[in-house]
């Protein structure tokens, strides 16, 4: 494997699964859909829970000190939402979508920014 491959596994999932949701959602039941997106949502959960809990993995400890794994999270957050910001991620999504955006591209941008509307 190579450097990045997780992340490029992840996107590649992510896109196909959207590409099948896309394809296939509108022909499933409501039921059926608001318990796949349930149930993702719980899965998210699990994995977040997961990932915080290595924060406090003993290795990652003694490799950065006591104070830093949760620092290091804090700064990723911090600095992924100030460069959002500043790129205006938000809005340039909702203009495209407003705008001439077609296709499952422009159905991810219309979720994204109807999830993120009701927070702003």
């Amino acid at each position: 494997m190579f450097p990045g491959f997780g992340t490029a596994l992840n996107v590649a999932t992510v896109l196909v699964g959207s590409g099948i949701g896309i394809a296939v959602g509108h022909r499933l039941p409501l039921r059926v859909r608001d318990t796949v997106t349930d149930a993702l949502g719980l899965v998210t959960l699990l994995i977040a829970g997961l990932s915080a809990s290595s924060v406090t993995d003993p290795v990652l400890r003694d490799a950065v000190g006591d104070e830093a794994p949760v620092l290091i999270v804090l700064g990723a957050v911090v600095v992924g939402g100030i460069i959002g910001s500043l790129v205006g991620w938000r809005d340039a999504s909702r203009r495209w979508v407003g705008g001439s955006a077609t296709g499952w591209p422009a159905q991810v941008l219309r979720g994204n920014a109807s999830a993120s509307s009701k927070d702003s």
